[in-house]
C-alpha cells in the first residue's frame, strides 16, 4: 500500500524548516525535506501476509516483475511473519 502521509514519495515537509527563513534554516543545517516515520522512507508499507500474498498474485496474474522495494518490503513481512512479531 502507498503510505497516505507521505503519499508514495518516502519524505514529507519538515515543519521545522517553516519557523526560519530560507537563509537561517540553510546555515543551521536544516533539512526542507525528513523522511517520513510512518513508512521509514520508503513510500509505501505492506500491513500484513494477507496483503503480501495478494501482491504476488497481483504480479503474477500481470505477468510484471516485482520491484527491488517491493521485492525487499515482501521479504521483510514474511521474516516478521517467520519470527512470530506478526
Amino acid at each position: 500500500m502507498i503510505c497516505d502521509a507521505c503519499h508514495g514519495k518516502g519524505y514529507v515537509d519538515n515543519p521545522q524548516y517553516d519557523r526560519y527563513s530560507n537563509v537561517v534554516a540553510y546555515e543551521n543545517g536544516i533539512p526542507s525535506r525528513i523522511r517520513c516515520k510512518r513508512c521509514g522512507g520508503e513510500g509505501y508499507f505492506v500491513g500484513n501476509v494477507k496483503e503480501a500474498i495478494d501482491m504476488l498474485k497481483a504480479s503474477i496474474a500481470n505477468r510484471k516483475g516485482l520491484s527491488v522495494k517491493e521485492s525487499k518490503q515482501l521479504l521483510r513481512i514474511l521474516n516478521n511473519y517467520n519470527n512470530g512479531t506478526q
